[in-house]
């Protein structure tokens, strides 16, 4: 449809409408009035409301982002990003750049230092870490946890292993295990692997788990309900460090039966190369790609794109602590970290 077949000279939304324009979070109908509500979403179209601001469950628009922390860091060295209960951990070391560990707090809307002494960060490319409660925890070429309060980090159980560049770690609340999943040694097919390590007791558990479906590095995944959700990565990696073949397919493995399963071709996933987590809030999944937040419903098996990322920043991080969910991003000039908060229903 176009305005030359609408008598009222206006084409809104598709159809012809009454008026050159609707209101944010209101389009136009069959009617001719403004009269769909546009929900829990983006509204693109005449009064725009998006990015900052979204259309909240009552198709009102409203304050969507909150910056609620900067700070100065280095943009393009960042070892990871985790969340405890309570903070929001970044970590960065290599290339020559200062080791740091900061953390933020949304109580008090505050970056800190925290303590480095015993600290195991080591190479970018094989690290990574988990908040478990309180607790953060890190495995890379050491073990060791940060519990909250702490003022030194606390050495953990280590199996010896060759390098494994480009885990995940994913912490089940129901089996109460840190698992580490995938990855690549070197050149070649990415590893089928998978050990956890089990909090109650500090010991590590490497044989009896069922390997994963495909090898895959650098994949994002989360757990709900005593199953792990496992997507996107790379199957195999070339001489470069690069992906050659992306993983298409969501694994799912049930922790009870110790059995894995595959959804079919993940069509309209976002991309996943970075080890994120699939942040659980409320009933859902949600994670960050380079253009939108995204929702994975866990009972229809299912992606969705749910809003859009803030209009300031780049390579968000999605983390959610007891006071909400949170976007982690970097602005280039100047350089800074950015901590948003998620404000709408």
């Amino acid at each position: 449809m176009n305005v030359s077949e609408c008598a009222t000279g206006n084409c809104v939304d598709g159809v012809c409408c009454s008026v050159s324009a609707c209101p944010a979070c209101r389009n136009c109908g069959s009617d001719g009035q403004c009269s769909v509500v546009v929900a829990d979403g983006d509204d693109a179209t005449g009064a725009v409301c998006r990015q900052d601001s979204g259309c909240d469950t009552t198709g009102s628009c409203k304050e969507r982002w909150k910056l609620v922390g900067t700070q100065p860091a280095d943009l393009f060295v960042r070892q990871f990003t985790a969340a405890t209960t309570l903070k929001i951990f970044f970590a960065s070391d290599s290339a020559g750049n200062a080791q740091y560990l900061k953390s933020f707090s949304p109580v008090a809307s505050m970056f800190a230092d925290e303590p480095l002494t015993g600290s195991p960060l080591d190479n970018i490319y094989f690290s990574n870490a988990v908040g478990y409660g309180g607790t953060l925890y890190y495995f890379g070429n050491t073990a060791a946890a940060l519990g909250s309060g702490a003022t030194a980090w606390t050495s953990l159980p280590y199996v010896a292993e060759a390098q494994v560049y480009h885990p995940l770690s994913i912490a089940s609340l129901t089996t109460r295990r840190i698992y580490k999943l995938g990855g690549t040694i070197d050149i070649g097919p990415s590893l089928k692997r998978v050990t956890a390590y089990d909090v109650t007791n500090a010991t590590w558990q490497t044989a009896g788990l069922a390997e994963l479906p495909l090898g895959v590095s650098g994949a994002c995944g989360g757990e709900a309900g005593g199953k792990i959700y496992l997507f996107g990565g790379f199957l195999d990696v070339d001489g470069e460090g690069r992906g050659n073949q992306k993983n298409t397919q969501m694994m799912i493995y049930n922790e009870t039966g110790n059995t894995w399963s595959t959804l079919p071709s993940t069509m309209n996933a976002p991309d996943c190369f970075t080890s994120d987590q699939l942040v659980l809030w409320g009933s859902r999944f949600v994670v960050a790609d380079n253009n939108a937040l995204w929702n994975f419903d866990i009972q229809t098996l299912a992606w969705r794109r749910l809003a859009s990322l803030p209009s300031v920043g780049a390579g968000f991080v999605v983390v959610s602590t007891s006071f909400g969910l949170f976007i982690v991003g970097y602005q280039s000039s100047p350089s800074n970290m950015l901590v948003y908060q998620w404000m709408l229903n």
